[in-house]
């Protein structure tokens, strides 16, 4: 597959488990070339942004994709996403601003798990929910057991290792300017339940990264129940679009997708 995109390539605005760096091509080239077949009059439509990797590549290779609906039912993603589109200098602020720790480890994993299903603070959750899993353990953020370095700081790496604010301010800037050259639904990141976006009529193409089914529980603050990935086999099967789905290979997977093609 060759390689089609170029500056968004190796984006990494926050670490984030389960990326798909070393298949991004082959998923990228796979999606442009069903715009180039189908014509792009198609929104593009993301029920779990995650970390963006691979959505962002697309839409920086493609500029006759326009019409984008982004979507995370992490209420933390989805603000890191709506704080670029909408504030990404009062976000590049608090990064310059904010010297790593232990103890703000502790802190902003407690607030990213008491957070509900909304937050006044759209920028000040993003930046913790940035913050949080730069300085995590493996990137896990909020379901990791401690900072880099651990409590005691240890380690031969300590909290501060993985922090770089100029690389975060630049990626929040360069993702800034990519989605205002689009046409955004709402101008933010939605929080919704991944079925309001397959449901929703209109010419649409959806590509999902839905959590890993076996380890799922253990890389995301928001898993899936065996019933949530049943529905959404289920929802996907009868949608009217067309979709791409990238998922662990396992066979409760396959078993589930049972005539649906393979790649």
């Amino acid at each position: 597959y060759p390689l089609r995109y170029s500056w968004l390539n190796d984006i990494m605005l926050f670490r984030y488990p389960g990326g798909k760096r070393k298949i991004r091509n082959k998923i990228v080239t796979r999606i442009l070339d069903y715009y180039e077949a189908e014509g792009y009059s198609h929104e593009f439509r993301v029920p779990f942004l995650g970390a963006g990797g691979i959505e962002f590549s697309l839409l920086s290779a493609e500029d006759k994709i326009r019409k984008v609906w982004l979507n995370d039912y992490d209420v933390a993603i989805a603000s890191v996403w709506t704080a670029v589109i909408n504030s990404p200098e009062e976000l590049c602020d608090m990064v310059s601003a904010f010297e790593p720790s232990t103890d703000s480890f502790y802190a902003y994993k407690k607030a990213m798990l008491a957070l509900d299903r909304s937050t006044d603070d759209i920028v000040g959750t993003a930046f913790k929910k940035i913050a949080l899993h730069q300085i995590s353990y493996s990137g896990l953020g909020p379901v990791a057991g401690g900072p880099i370095g651990g409590k005691g700081q240890s380690s031969a790496y300590d909290v501060a290792c993985r922090w770089n604010p100029e690389s975060i301010r630049r990626d929040i800037r360069n993702i800034h300017k990519l989605l205002a050259s689009k046409t955004v639904k709402g101008k933010k990141c939605d929080s919704k339940d991944f079925e309001a976006l397959i449901s929703r009529k209109g010419d649409a193409f959806l590509y999902m990264e839905p959590p890993y089914y076996l380890k799922g529980p253990e890389l995301y603050q928001h898993s899936f129940t065996i019933k949530d990935h049943k529905r959404l086999a289920r929802l996907l099967k009868e949608t009217e679009h067309d979709w791409l789905l990238s998922y662990d290979d396992c066979g409760e997977i396959r078993k589930m997708y049972d005539g649906c093609p393979f790649m």
